[in-house]
């Protein structure tokens, strides 16, 4: 919103969520003794693998994401070649097909760079949250009263999960995003301007008061 100059984001659909934990499990060598064409580096065979799947995120824009924020080596010490390495992965998209097409290249991609380097490779979906689509008779009002207010907006996808999903499926729900400075939310630097936070308070009035009293 910030980068397009919209004052409003009528949010429309929330992304679906996916973890995997990948595991791949080589052998405990001596950094000194072991030579290079002998090792089962964990470690080394892992981080190949985030390098491709950050590249599929790439691939896939703009909508997917791919993300690699966790990652745990074994035994961790600075003169053994990592006998096991463990990361997990954190894959989002609004449809949950494309998730289903992504993972499936998710699962490739480790597979085979464990079966070059002749490592042992498991990935297992610990974690799944599918997409939200938000009531449209809401996100209609909410467009509503940012036309009658004379306020630029643009439907969007949440890429961050909020309370919302899960009280979409109990009332008809959506939600109203304003600009924050340089895109930052969910974070202690967070800062929006009062005047945009003014024109989402008095979007967010004027929907409530249409769905209160529809002949207005």
């Amino acid at each position: 919103l910030e980068r397009e100059g919209v004052p409003i984001g009528v949010v429309a659909t929330v992304q679906g969520l996916r973890w995997y934990q990948v595991t791949v499990v080589g052998t405990d060598q001596h950094a000194g003794t072991t030579p290079m064409d002998s090792r089962k580096d964990s470690l080394a065979v892992a981080a190949k693998m985030i390098v491709e799947l950050e590249a599929l995120g790439w691939k896939h824009m703009p909508d997917i994401r791919i993300t690699v924020g966790r990652v745990e080596v074994s035994p961790n010490s600075g003169s053994t070649i990592p006998g096991e390495t463990k990361f997990k992965v954190d894959l989002r998209h609004p449809q949950a097909s494309k998730l289903n097409f992504i993972e499936s290249q998710i699962m490739g991609i480790c597979q085979k760079l464990g079966k070059d380097r002749s490592v042992a490779v498991e990935v297992d979906r610990i974690l799944e949250i599918p997409p939200v689509v938000f009531n449209e008779s809401c996100v209609n009002d909410i467009e509503a009263a940012a036309v009658g207010l004379k306020v630029p907006y643009r439907r969007m996808i949440s890429g961050a999960l909020h309370d919302a999903c899960p009280i979409s499926s109990i009332v008809p729900t959506a939600m109203i995003f304003v600009p924050c400075q340089d895109g930052i939310s969910h974070n202690e630097a967070e800062n929006a301007e009062p005047e945009d936070l003014e024109r989402g308070c008095n979007v967010l009035l004027h929907a409530i008061l249409s769905r209160a009293n529809p002949s207005m």
